[in-house]
């Protein structure tokens, strides 16, 4: 038997790839929520959207012109899209928030603040902050994803493509000539062994049980992939095919370090790496060698179905993974279940 595939019968935005002007990565501000960032814990705005995104920024005061540039690009691009609340944590802001000896944030401590702050969304995403995306790539993907999953937990996690970032106007996301397909295009699509965004249900991790990882260092993404691979609840999802995103490489090129200027020690770089060997007396210690993209046992991809494109979820390895389906999957669509082979017509970006 062909192996099949989930479809999800999801309308995408017409001409998506051929008009990613800023017209449709940003809107105004007014059609999201942007959480004032407050010293006051107890201070809440409005009610917080379906989809929370948070991030850190260096926090040096020597920021280089064209971190600036990188960092006010993350905050203008997320801040602006419907359906998202978007928030920059750190301590001084936030004293939930948790640094390690080198001041870099703990990144359970990141999800346990925004959890606590926005309790009922569907889905919490931690990105670096050189990463952005396009809004319709961000949430018809994790749209997808919900509707097939069913309320199973789930992680969402993809490659990145690193692209030469400069001062021109064309870099900048509040310019009204930024396309960032076309940014996009001139970049390279960076290893599977690197995952700069987290997407995941409320209940997918439990942040009391995983080492206090810091972000913005080696390890922790491999870590928490293969961490997640072993969960028998949760599922695994390759979002590389419908969610790419763009990592803005500042001085430092591929490898920024959170923009730092400083000269890094081993100490700090290999922290994660080294805490896992000893925290717990080593309990929590896994191979990394599990841990990339390609080790999900689900991936997005765009199908051509009744005439349009859609988003589908797939199992494509480790088919006992899948619901005990062996690689098929149902959906219910208005009322409807739908069961599609692979060998249906695949199309590349939508």
């Amino acid at each position: 038997l062909a192996t099949c595939v989930t479809i999800v019968m999801h309308e995408l935005i017409a001409q998506r790839r051929t008009s990613s002007t800023r017209s449709n990565i940003a809107k105004s501000s007014s059609s999201s929520i942007l959480l004032r960032q407050s010293s006051n814990d107890n201070n809440h705005d409005a009610p917080c959207q379906p989809h929370v995104v948070f991030t850190t920024f260096a926090s040096h005061a020597k920021k280089s012109r064209l971190r600036e540039r990188i960092e006010n690009n993350t905050s203008y691009i997320w801040s602006t899209m419907s359906k998202v609340t978007f928030q920059v944590l750190s301590p001084s802001l936030f004293s939930s928030v948790q640094n390690n000896t080198f001041g870099m944030p703990v990144l359970g401590s990141l999800y346990l603040t925004m959890m606590e702050r926005c309790p009922n969304a569907t889905s919490y995403t931690y990105i670096n902050g050189d990463i952005i995306a396009m809004e319709s790539d961000f949430i018809n993907t994790i749209e997808a994803v919900l509707n097939v999953r069913l309320g199973k937990e789930f992680l969402i996690v993809g490659r990145r493509t690193n692209v030469a970032w400069s001062l021109n106007a064309s870099f900048d996301a509040t310019y009204e000539g930024f396309n960032f397909t076309t940014n996009l295009e001139n970049g390279n699509l960076f290893y599977p062994m690197a995952e700069d965004y987290f997407i995941m249900s409320k209940n997918a991790i439990d942040w009391a049980n995983i080492p206090p990882f810091v972000i913005g260092r080696a390890a922790y993404d491999n870590w928490l992939v293969e961490h997640a691979n072993l969960q028998p609840n949760l599922d695994v999802i390759d979002a590389t095919n419908t969610l790419p995103v763009i990592h803005q490489d500042d001085e430092r090129g591929e490898f920024s370090w959170g923009g730092l200027n400083e000269t890094l020690t081993d100490a700090n770089v290999w922290y994660n790496k080294r805490l896992q060997n000893w925290w717990k007396d080593g309990l929590y210690q896994v191979s990394l060698n599990k841990g990339k993209t390609y080790h999900a046992a689900w991936e997005t991809n765009y199908y051509n179905f009744e005439g349009g494109h859609h988003i589908v979820v797939h199992c494509r390895r480790n088919r006992k993974r899948c619901d005990g389906t062996r690689g098929h999957g149902l959906v219910d669509v208005n009322g409807a279940f739908f069961m599609v082979p692979s060998t249906w017509n695949r199309t590349k970006n939508g």
